[in-house]
């Protein structure tokens, strides 16, 4: 996805040797009008780690230099970012109209969610003898 993203704002023709301070300036600002603070961190340095490895190996001949503009947002405006986002919380009164109009399946995963803390993997990952509560071990589903 980064690559796809790089070549897609530098093009797909360019030559990493003719790469310029400049190209990377423009290309955080192109970044940073898509994305938020902690998804720009994330991008720059996925693409900072893709030029250090072509370095590493030998794929190219010199080390690329970013100059001093392509870098991750400061920790500062990273806070400010997650301060001005809120808080992530769901009230009681829309859990419950979310659970009133689920399928079974999915009001098993919310209820997953709230009760035991699990997130996408976690239901993904448990085992079919996890949800059956007659035939599964006492480890995993809890004490009875």
């Amino acid at each position: 996805m980064t690559c796809e993203v790089l070549v897609g704002l530098l093009g797909k023709d360019r030559p990493v040797a003719d790469l310029e301070t400049s190209d990377f300036e423009k290309l955080r600002t192109d970044l940073a009008e898509t994305r938020g603070a902690h998804a720009l961190a994330g991008v720059i340095q996925r693409i900072r780690t893709l030029f250090k490895y072509a370095w590493d190996v030998g794929i190219i001949d010199k080390p690329i230099r970013f100059g001093t503009v392509f870098r991750k947002p400061s920790k500062k405006s990273m806070r400010k970012a997650r301060n001005d986002a809120g808080t992530r919380m769901i009230e009681a009164e829309d859990l419950r109209k979310l659970l009133a109009t689920a399928s079974t399946p999915l009001k098993a995963m919310i209820l997953l969610g709230l009760n035991c803390g699990f997130g996408q993997t976690d239901v993904a990952n448990l085992p079919f003898i996890g949800l059956d509560g007659d035939r599964a071990p006492v480890a995993i589903v809890g004490r009875r």
